[in-house]
């Protein structure tokens, strides 16, 4: 799986598919791998939007539909599983620079962080807003660039505090829980978080861009192991794989298969969680 450059990948376990933004293109790569065919959803010919477009982050609900953040317009564009344009999402007022999106599948609500005021916006599907949480600063439930959100199977919200070098976990009201990380060098330490997902365990996955590494932890947010280390394609001259030269984004589906945005290396990398057996 090669693309130019991306900030996100989601992966649609129900239709496989694979899908890839590429912001220097303006397009979103589809890669069917059931049909070994490649597509592409673009923004051309939707009303009341300029001929190009970056679109930064992507999210997928229950039925497939696919929604496509498009920051500098702070809109979230709808697509379903065949790529046919739908609706047009307007954020809420105060979301001023959103960078990621996810969808809360357990209560069908939609989630964006805005790393201008450093807050979560909670939405439904349609966009009406529910509330908002956090703010600037580094006190607990306070954030420094929230550049990521994710929600696990107890409905926890999950936020990749990145300037705060650390982790939170909120409740699905936005209620503070826990916090862990530092910014450093040891295994539990970060030092440039970029993006974060969660597995089948409930297990979180913390991308590293600085060190180039996932790292993994566990509910609680015990350090359980890490994966990956510094490798460029283009001046080794080999594949490497497991390497990464700025990981940006991660996506875990219910199989728990892991796909990692390698983006200096133009490429997408695929692992497997294995949970135990039980």
């Amino acid at each position: 799986i090669v693309v130019r450059t991306g900030k996100p990948v989601k992966w649609d376990a129900k239709n496989e598919k694979i899908y890839v933004s590429d912001i220097v293109a303006g397009v979103v790569y589809i890669y069917d791998l059931k049909n070994s065919e490649l597509s592409t959803v673009t923004t051309t010919g939707i009303p009341n939007l300029p001929a190009s477009v970056q679109i930064y982050a992507l999210a997928l609900d229950k039925q497939s539909n696919l929604y496509a953040l498009i920051p500098k317009l702070r809109k979230i564009l709808v697509f379903d599983s065949t790529a046919t344009y739908q609706r047009t999402i307007n954020l809420p007022s105060g979301c001023e620079r959103p960078v990621a999106i996810t969808i809360d599948n357990l209560k069908d609500r939609l989630l964006a962080s805005d790393v201008q005021n450093n807050k979560i916006f909670v939405m439904d599907l349609t966009g009406s807003a529910l509330f908002s949480f956090g703010g600037a600063g580094d006190a607990s439930s306070r954030f420094n660039r929230p550049v990521g959100v994710a929600v696990n199977k107890k409905g926890e919200i999950l936020v990749a505090d990145s300037f705060n070098a650390r982790i939170q976990t909120f409740d699905s009201a936005g209620q503070f829980i826990r916090t862990f990380g530092r910014r450093g060098d040891s295994d539990s330490d970060f030092q440039l978080i970029k993006s974060i997902a969660v597995d089948s365990d409930d297990n979180i996955y913390v991308v590293d861009a600085r060190s180039n590494i996932v790292k993994i932890f566990d509910h609680e947010g015990n350090f359980l192991l890490s994966f990956g280390g510094y490798y460029a394609v283009a001046s080794g001259g080999k594949t490497a794989p497991g390497g990464f030269a700025l990981p940006l984004d991660i996506d875990i589906d219910a199989d728990n298969n892991v796909y990692v945005v390698d983006q200096l290396n133009a490429r997408v990398q695929a692992f497997r969680y294995l949970p135990e057996t039980r």
